[in-house]
């Protein structure tokens, strides 16, 4: 079954499919954004459309890439992902998120009190590989601790919605440089990812079903169709959907470049 999927040289086809498709879509979201004249993500329906799958997509496959099967995760391992994730996220993304500020006639250091702005997504990604390498792979001492661990981690990230004092450290200068709202909103991808790499042969095998992918794409529709509505609406929904339907913050087209040249070690 595996072998319609994966090559023998162990690449997963689909899922460096997934890898260019990201890239795609990055690329067409803020060409559309930013050389169109649109002003707004619901000015274009088929970016609308994008911009709602887009973000879970880029986590989903980074979890997916992040579990590695097989591998015994030893204090020197971690240590050896840890150095090269803080080189290629952290130190990369401070460097050219300060040239940007530069460029636009801000201080380099203007990300102490607003944030990464549209590199948000970097730091975020790091401490997801942290949370999993450093307190999941190494704490956790058999595989079905490890799957507890993400599960309660998820559940704790995602019930945190609702919790006023998480809400105000998202909002502090602290809770804006490590990007805690888009980590609290996207660990559960992640995730997700780790599990489906982890169970790749039961979760090959659903891919094949016919009910599975028509289930997939009749509630993925549904979901298009109730947040249309909501935004539609002249009644205001709950809190928690407006956190989940706020779009991500994005800087301008013409710094990406160095987020393209990133995509092969961050995925």
């Amino acid at each position: 079954m595996n072998k319609c999927i994966e090559e023998k040289t162990g690449r997963l086809r689909y899922f460096d499919a997934l890898r260019g498709f990201s890239m795609i879509f990055v690329v067409f979201s803020h060409v559309v954004l930013f050389s169109m004249g649109l002003t707004d993500v619901k000015d274009s329906t088929v970016n609308w459309v994008i911009m709602t799958f887009r973000m879970p997509l880029f986590f989903f496959v980074s979890g997916f890439f992040a579990y590695r099967v097989c591998t015994k995760w030893t204090a020197s391992l971690v240590g050896d992902v840890i150095k090269r994730k803080i080189q290629a996220q952290v130190i990369g993304t401070i460097v050219f998120c300060s040239l940007f500020l530069f460029c636009q006639g801000q201080g380099i250091f203007t990300w102490l009190h607003t944030g990464f702005q549209g590199y948000w997504f970097t730091i975020t990604l790091f401490q997801m590989f942290l949370i999993f390498l450093s307190l999941l792979s190494r704490l956790c001492c058999t595989e079905r601790m490890l799957d507890i661990g993400l599960l309660l981690v998820s559940s704790v990230y995602f019930l945190s919605f609702g919790v006023p004092v998480i809400r105000e450290f998202w909002d502090s200068p602290l809770g804006g440089i490590l990007c805690e709202y888009e980590v609290t909103r996207y660990f559960q991808f992640f995730a997700l990812g780790i599990f489906c790499r982890k169970y790749w042969n039961q979760f090959a095998r659903l891919l094949t079903k016919d009910w599975f992918k028509t289930f997939f794409i009749v509630i993925f529709v549904m979901c298009l169709c109730f947040m249309n509505l909501i935004e539609n609406s002249q009644i205001s929904p709950p809190q928690f959907h407006q956190d989940s339907r706020h779009s991500c913050t994005i800087c301008r087209f013409n710094s990406r470049s160095f987020i393209l040249l990133q995509q092969g070690e961050i995925l």
